[in-house]
């Protein structure tokens, strides 16, 4: 554009005739004029993004902790449901849902939520590795406030960039079942499926749909 103004200046005209650019150093200087006005109106768009950012975000918890609330409710009423009646329900939305899911576009529980990790899990994994379990131990976990075996950092140590788990067919127990929305018996596991509805949009969509179902 800057390039352009300077040969050929504006091709419009004032009302006595003259160049509108007025050529030469009057070219120039309105061609800077026009590169501060473009630069603040730059600045100007990207405080308006940002707070229109801001306002989304706020927005989302708002949203957030209103469906937490109908969530809390809908789970409760759960526990009346007959258990065969919910298991078949859920199953079902397990199926249908997953079938259109790629939890590769997704990890969040490899990045946010840790496993348990029995004596199982950590001598398959270590074997695996060709460590010793306590070297595994040492190496990879810490013990909870409950006494349990978890990972020392999350995202998951075994979660590559491209979101593959590099030790996938070795996984521990809890990773093999999560979500757990295809096991049987889900009235006993109610207090549990809201706080995976937060982690996994599959279990969030299963949840949602349910609700029209009941």
């Amino acid at each position: 554009i800057a390039m352009q103004n300077r040969g050929g200046g504006d091709n419009r005209k004032n009302s006595d005739g003259r160049d509108a650019g007025g050529g030469g150093d009057g070219g120039g200087t309105s061609q800077r004029g026009s590169l501060t006005s473009f630069s603040g109106g730059m600045a100007r768009n990207d405080a308006a993004k940002m707070a229109m950012k801001k306002a989304l975000k706020e927005c989302a918890k708002e949203q957030a902790k209103l469906k937490r609330k109908e969530n809390q409710k809908f789970f409760k009423k759960l526990k009346t449901v007959n258990s065969k009646k919910l298991d078949q329900q859920i199953h079902t939305l397990h199926e249908e849902v997953f079938a259109c899911t790629d939890c590769l576009e997704c990890a969040n529980c490899c990045t946010t939520t840790g496993p348990l990790l029995t004596p199982k899990d950590i001598g398959r994994l270590s074997k695996h590795l060709h460590m010793k379990a306590s070297e595994f131990e040492d190496t990879y976990t810490r013990i909870d406030e409950d006494g349990d075996f978890v990972f020392k950092t999350m995202p998951c140590p075994f979660l590559g960039q491209d979101n593959y788990c590099s030790v996938y067919e070795h996984r521990p127990k809890a990773c093999r079942e999560y979500p757990h929305t295809d096991r049987i018996k889900q009235h006993q596991i109610v207090e549990i499926t809201p706080k995976n509805v937060s982690v996994c949009p599959a279990v969030s969509e299963i949840t949602e749909r349910l609700k029209t179902m009941l």
